[in-house]
């Protein structure tokens, strides 16, 4: 990878490392200290909460995950150079 890639790669991992990290724990803290009282408590539920929802959204969010990251790494020079397409690029080895 390039250095420019590269840093697009770390802002895309950090992105989602906030969204699915840091965004439950902060509404979970706000949450417990203003409305219940118990930080602790439900800290706890939104981070069991969480994992449920998505897997809810599982059908509709997957597709276009992969669709990204294929997208992503097929933009890279390394790719291009080689003549790889998105849809050439397999993620995961239980994929087709």
């Amino acid at each position: 990878m390039t250095k420019a890639e590269r840093r697009a790669a770390i802002k895309r991992s950090a992105l989602w490392g906030a969204v699915i990290g840091i965004v439950p724990g902060m509404i979970a803290l706000i949450l417990g200290v203003v409305v219940f009282r118990s930080a602790i408590f439900v800290t706890t539920v939104c981070y069991l909460i969480f994992p449920l929802i998505a897997l809810v959204l599982y059908k509709t969010w997957w597709p276009n995950l992969i669709k990204s990251q294929q997208s992503f790494l097929a933009s890279t020079e390394w790719a291009k150079s080689q003549g790889i397409k998105a849809n050439d690029i397999q993620l995961y080895k239980w994929k087709k």
